[in-house]
């Protein structure tokens, strides 16, 4: 299958679940040079995926829970309280259908293909492409990156850290402002997680991806700072629309765990206890100490934020 020239060349955004990889996605989406899905590869599923055949690869790709494109595509309509501004829905599955019927595909990087190309048609603003973008949170980078980077040799990723307690309590408020009750194990579980994915990064190495923290994006003396060095990573040029969050070029609000922002400064030097009982701040820190002692055993160090900060970002 022949490719556009910019489609070799991806941005894969990637961080752990609550680290600030929707804020990243929605800073750098609104550029004419560089479209960005606006929802998730979900390459911790598709890298584990052993495919019956072309089909079976296809249908699992256009199913996939929590890409509401798909699965209106699937549908063949839109909820309206879930459709995007300045998406034509009709115009996607059109462009999809013509080319999943006309096309000998063998791979996933055939449906990747189709299904970027025809988001890019199937949206309002009108895009010169130089390269494309895309998020992926959670899952394990140890083999997320390679199989990135095995389908996309001239892809780039660019990593968001953030601090494993923060990202823990984030998760835990989001439970509770959903309403959803989650067991103390299950609490314990997302503190070991978040440590065990800091430490992942530190056996990746940092000659394999760009990284940064949420803390230097979110703080107003640094974050235009993060932005550009950001687009140097990339070779792009700095644009204005980088520095305000956009959905498909319009203005657009970050979701966080406790309440809905509409800009770029979320004020992270708030301790991470501050709205967590004694309860499950305890719990957070049996986490911590859990994956500290699994370390010790296995003769491994107890990767710090600090010192992973160090050794990756400088």
């Amino acid at each position: 299958m022949n490719y556009t020239p910019w489609f070799e060349s991806p941005v894969l955004f990637y961080g752990s679940r609550k680290s600030g990889t929707t804020l990243l996605q929605n800073l750098f989406d609104g550029s004419e040079y560089l479209p960005v899905y606006p929802y998730e590869l979900k390459l911790k599923y598709l890298s584990t995926h052993i495919p019956n055949g072309f089909d079976d690869l296809s249908s699992r790709y256009f199913s996939i829970e929590g890409d509401s494109i798909k699965q209106w595509r699937n549908k063949g309509t839109a909820l309206n309280n879930e459709s995007l501004d300045g998406f034509k829905l009709d115009t996607y599955i059109k462009s999809c259908g013509k080319k999943l019927s006309n096309s000998k595909l063998h791979s996933l990087r055939d449906l990747l293909y189709i299904d970027i190309t025809s988001f890019v048609e199937a949206c309002e603003q009108r895009y010169a492409p130089k390269m494309w973008g895309i998020k992926e949170v959670g899952g394990d980078p140890i083999t997320i990156f390679p199989f990135f980077k095995n389908m996309f040799p001239e892809g780039k990723i660019v990593v968001i850290l953030r601090n494993p307690f923060h990202v823990t309590a984030s998760i835990l408020n989001d439970r509770k402002r959903r309403g959803i009750t989650i067991s103390a194990l299950t609490k314990i579980k997302e503190s070991y997680i978040a440590w065990r994915q800091l430490s992942r990064y530190i056996e990746i190495g940092k000659n394999h991806a760009y990284f940064f923290t949420y803390e230097t994006l979110t703080t107003n003396t640094s974050s235009k700072q993060s932005i550009r060095k950001i687009c140097a990573y990339l070779n792009i040029p700095e644009e204005p629309i980088f520095y305000e969050p956009t959905l498909l070029g319009r203005k657009t609000v970050v979701k966080t765990a406790s309440k809905k922002e509409s800009g770029i400064h979320l004020r992270e030097n708030r301790s991470w206890r501050k709205s967590l009982s004694l309860k499950d701040t305890a719990l957070i820190y049996t986490g911590f100490y859990l994956y500290a002692l699994r370390s010790l055993v296995s003769c491994r160090p107890v990767p710090s934020y600090k010192t992973t900060v160090d050794f990756l970002c400088n």
